[in-house]
């Protein structure tokens, strides 16, 4: 397995380079992020909580004015340890949706007679979870179930009806490859198609009017 030991090859990374200078990526990732477990249970030894939920707010807030969100959760929350099930990894990306299609004054407002009017909020884009496998001793290690790739499909079945309901961009990246090393990462050598894809789900939600 191949990773990047700095963000010069980082999907984020390459996807600003496709995107140019008329956009701003602000990548915010967190090894171990969960939708809403609330978990200091990790390789950090409890230094900091896994729960998405409870950082959301004030990450989107830090970043505003936002044209496009993308949430990319719900891979840590098929460990063992939760018990969870397709449909509740689910309902969990559900409930980030919902939060953030709540939230108020996060997007970019137009100007009208040089006056600030017509809040246009961000679109959101939902990344489906990866194609996780189980490939042994290390997968127990990240604590991911046998079933870990039934499980993944199953959310994402789920997930893409989900996002429909709501109105909201919905990206497969299941056909993205994942290390044969420990069948949870992406190796460098996928990173572009990640990037690629992601691309293509920004701009299509940045041209729907709904």
């Amino acid at each position: 397995m191949t990773t990047p030991n700095d963000t010069t090859n980082r999907w984020t990374t390459l996807l600003q380079q496709s995107l140019g200078d008329q956009f701003n990526i602000i990548p915010e990732g967190l090894n171990g992020r969960t939708c809403i477990q609330d978990t200091t249970c990790h390789f950090e030894e409890g230094e900091y909580d896994f729960n998405g939920r409870k950082h959301l707010p004030a990450i989107v807030h830090s970043h505003k004015p936002l044209d496009v969100i993308v949430l990319a959760l719900g891979t840590n929350d098929t460990k063992v340890r939760f018990h969870n099930t397709a449909t509740e990894i689910m309902f969990s990306i559900k409930i980030l949706i919902r939060d953030l299609q709540k939230m108020t004054n996060i997007g970019r407002w137009d100007a009208v007679e040089g006056k600030m009017a017509n809040l246009r909020p961000p679109k959101l884009v939902v990344m489906s979870l990866p194609t996780i496998h189980h490939v042994g001793p290390i997968s127990e290690m990240y604590g991911l179930p046998t079933d870990v790739t039934t499980l993944a499909q199953e959310t994402n079945r789920l997930l893409e009806a989900t996002c429909h309901e709501l109105g909201v961009t919905f990206v497969s990246i299941e056909h993205v490859g994942i290390s044969s090393v420990d069948g949870l990462h992406f190796d460098v050598e996928h990173m572009a198609t990640l990037a690629a894809t992601v691309e293509t789900a920004i701009r299509s939600s940045l041209h729907h009017t709904a």
